[in-house]
């Protein structure tokens, strides 16, 4: 059984800078692993505290879909199933990128994202996804 990571979309779209690898500098959807007995909802919600300081409402997200995914850490490349939500804010919020975010950026759409500076394969195939 795949481990499962969590994606966030947002659209705009938000992508972070990964401040570590891999994939170090690269632009990637905010999120991360689900910890065991934690729902997919739960998951985002701390994720999105933790990585930007971002507290939202769980009920508030939509999710979208799942993409296969291999995710190299450490010497070891573990197979994933990312998840990705969708989730609408009244306004832009103020974050505060934590140790493991670089930056964040807005994106006016999917198609002003530069492939060539998303992290993994995964992430410029659900770029394209939102494309469509």
């Amino acid at each position: 059984m795949g481990v499962r990571r969590l994606r966030l979309s947002l659209l705009p779209v938000l992508l972070t800078q990964r401040a570590r690898d891999p994939q170090q500098g690269f632009l990637d959807f905010p999120g991360g692993f689900v910890d065991p007995e934690e729902t997919l909802e739960a998951a985002a919600v701390r994720e999105l505290e933790e990585e930007l300081g971002l507290a939202i409402d769980g009920d508030a997200l939509r999710y979208r879909f799942s993409l296969w995914n291999r995710y190299p850490y450490a010497g070891v490349t573990y197979p994933t199933s990312d998840v990705y939500f969708e989730l609408t804010l009244p306004a832009r919020p103020v974050l505060r990128c934590a140790d493991d975010v670089a930056g964040a950026y807005w994106f006016p759409h999917p198609g002003a994202i530069p492939r060539e500076q998303l992290a993994f394969p995964a992430v410029v195939d659900a770029v394209e996804r939102l494309c469509r």
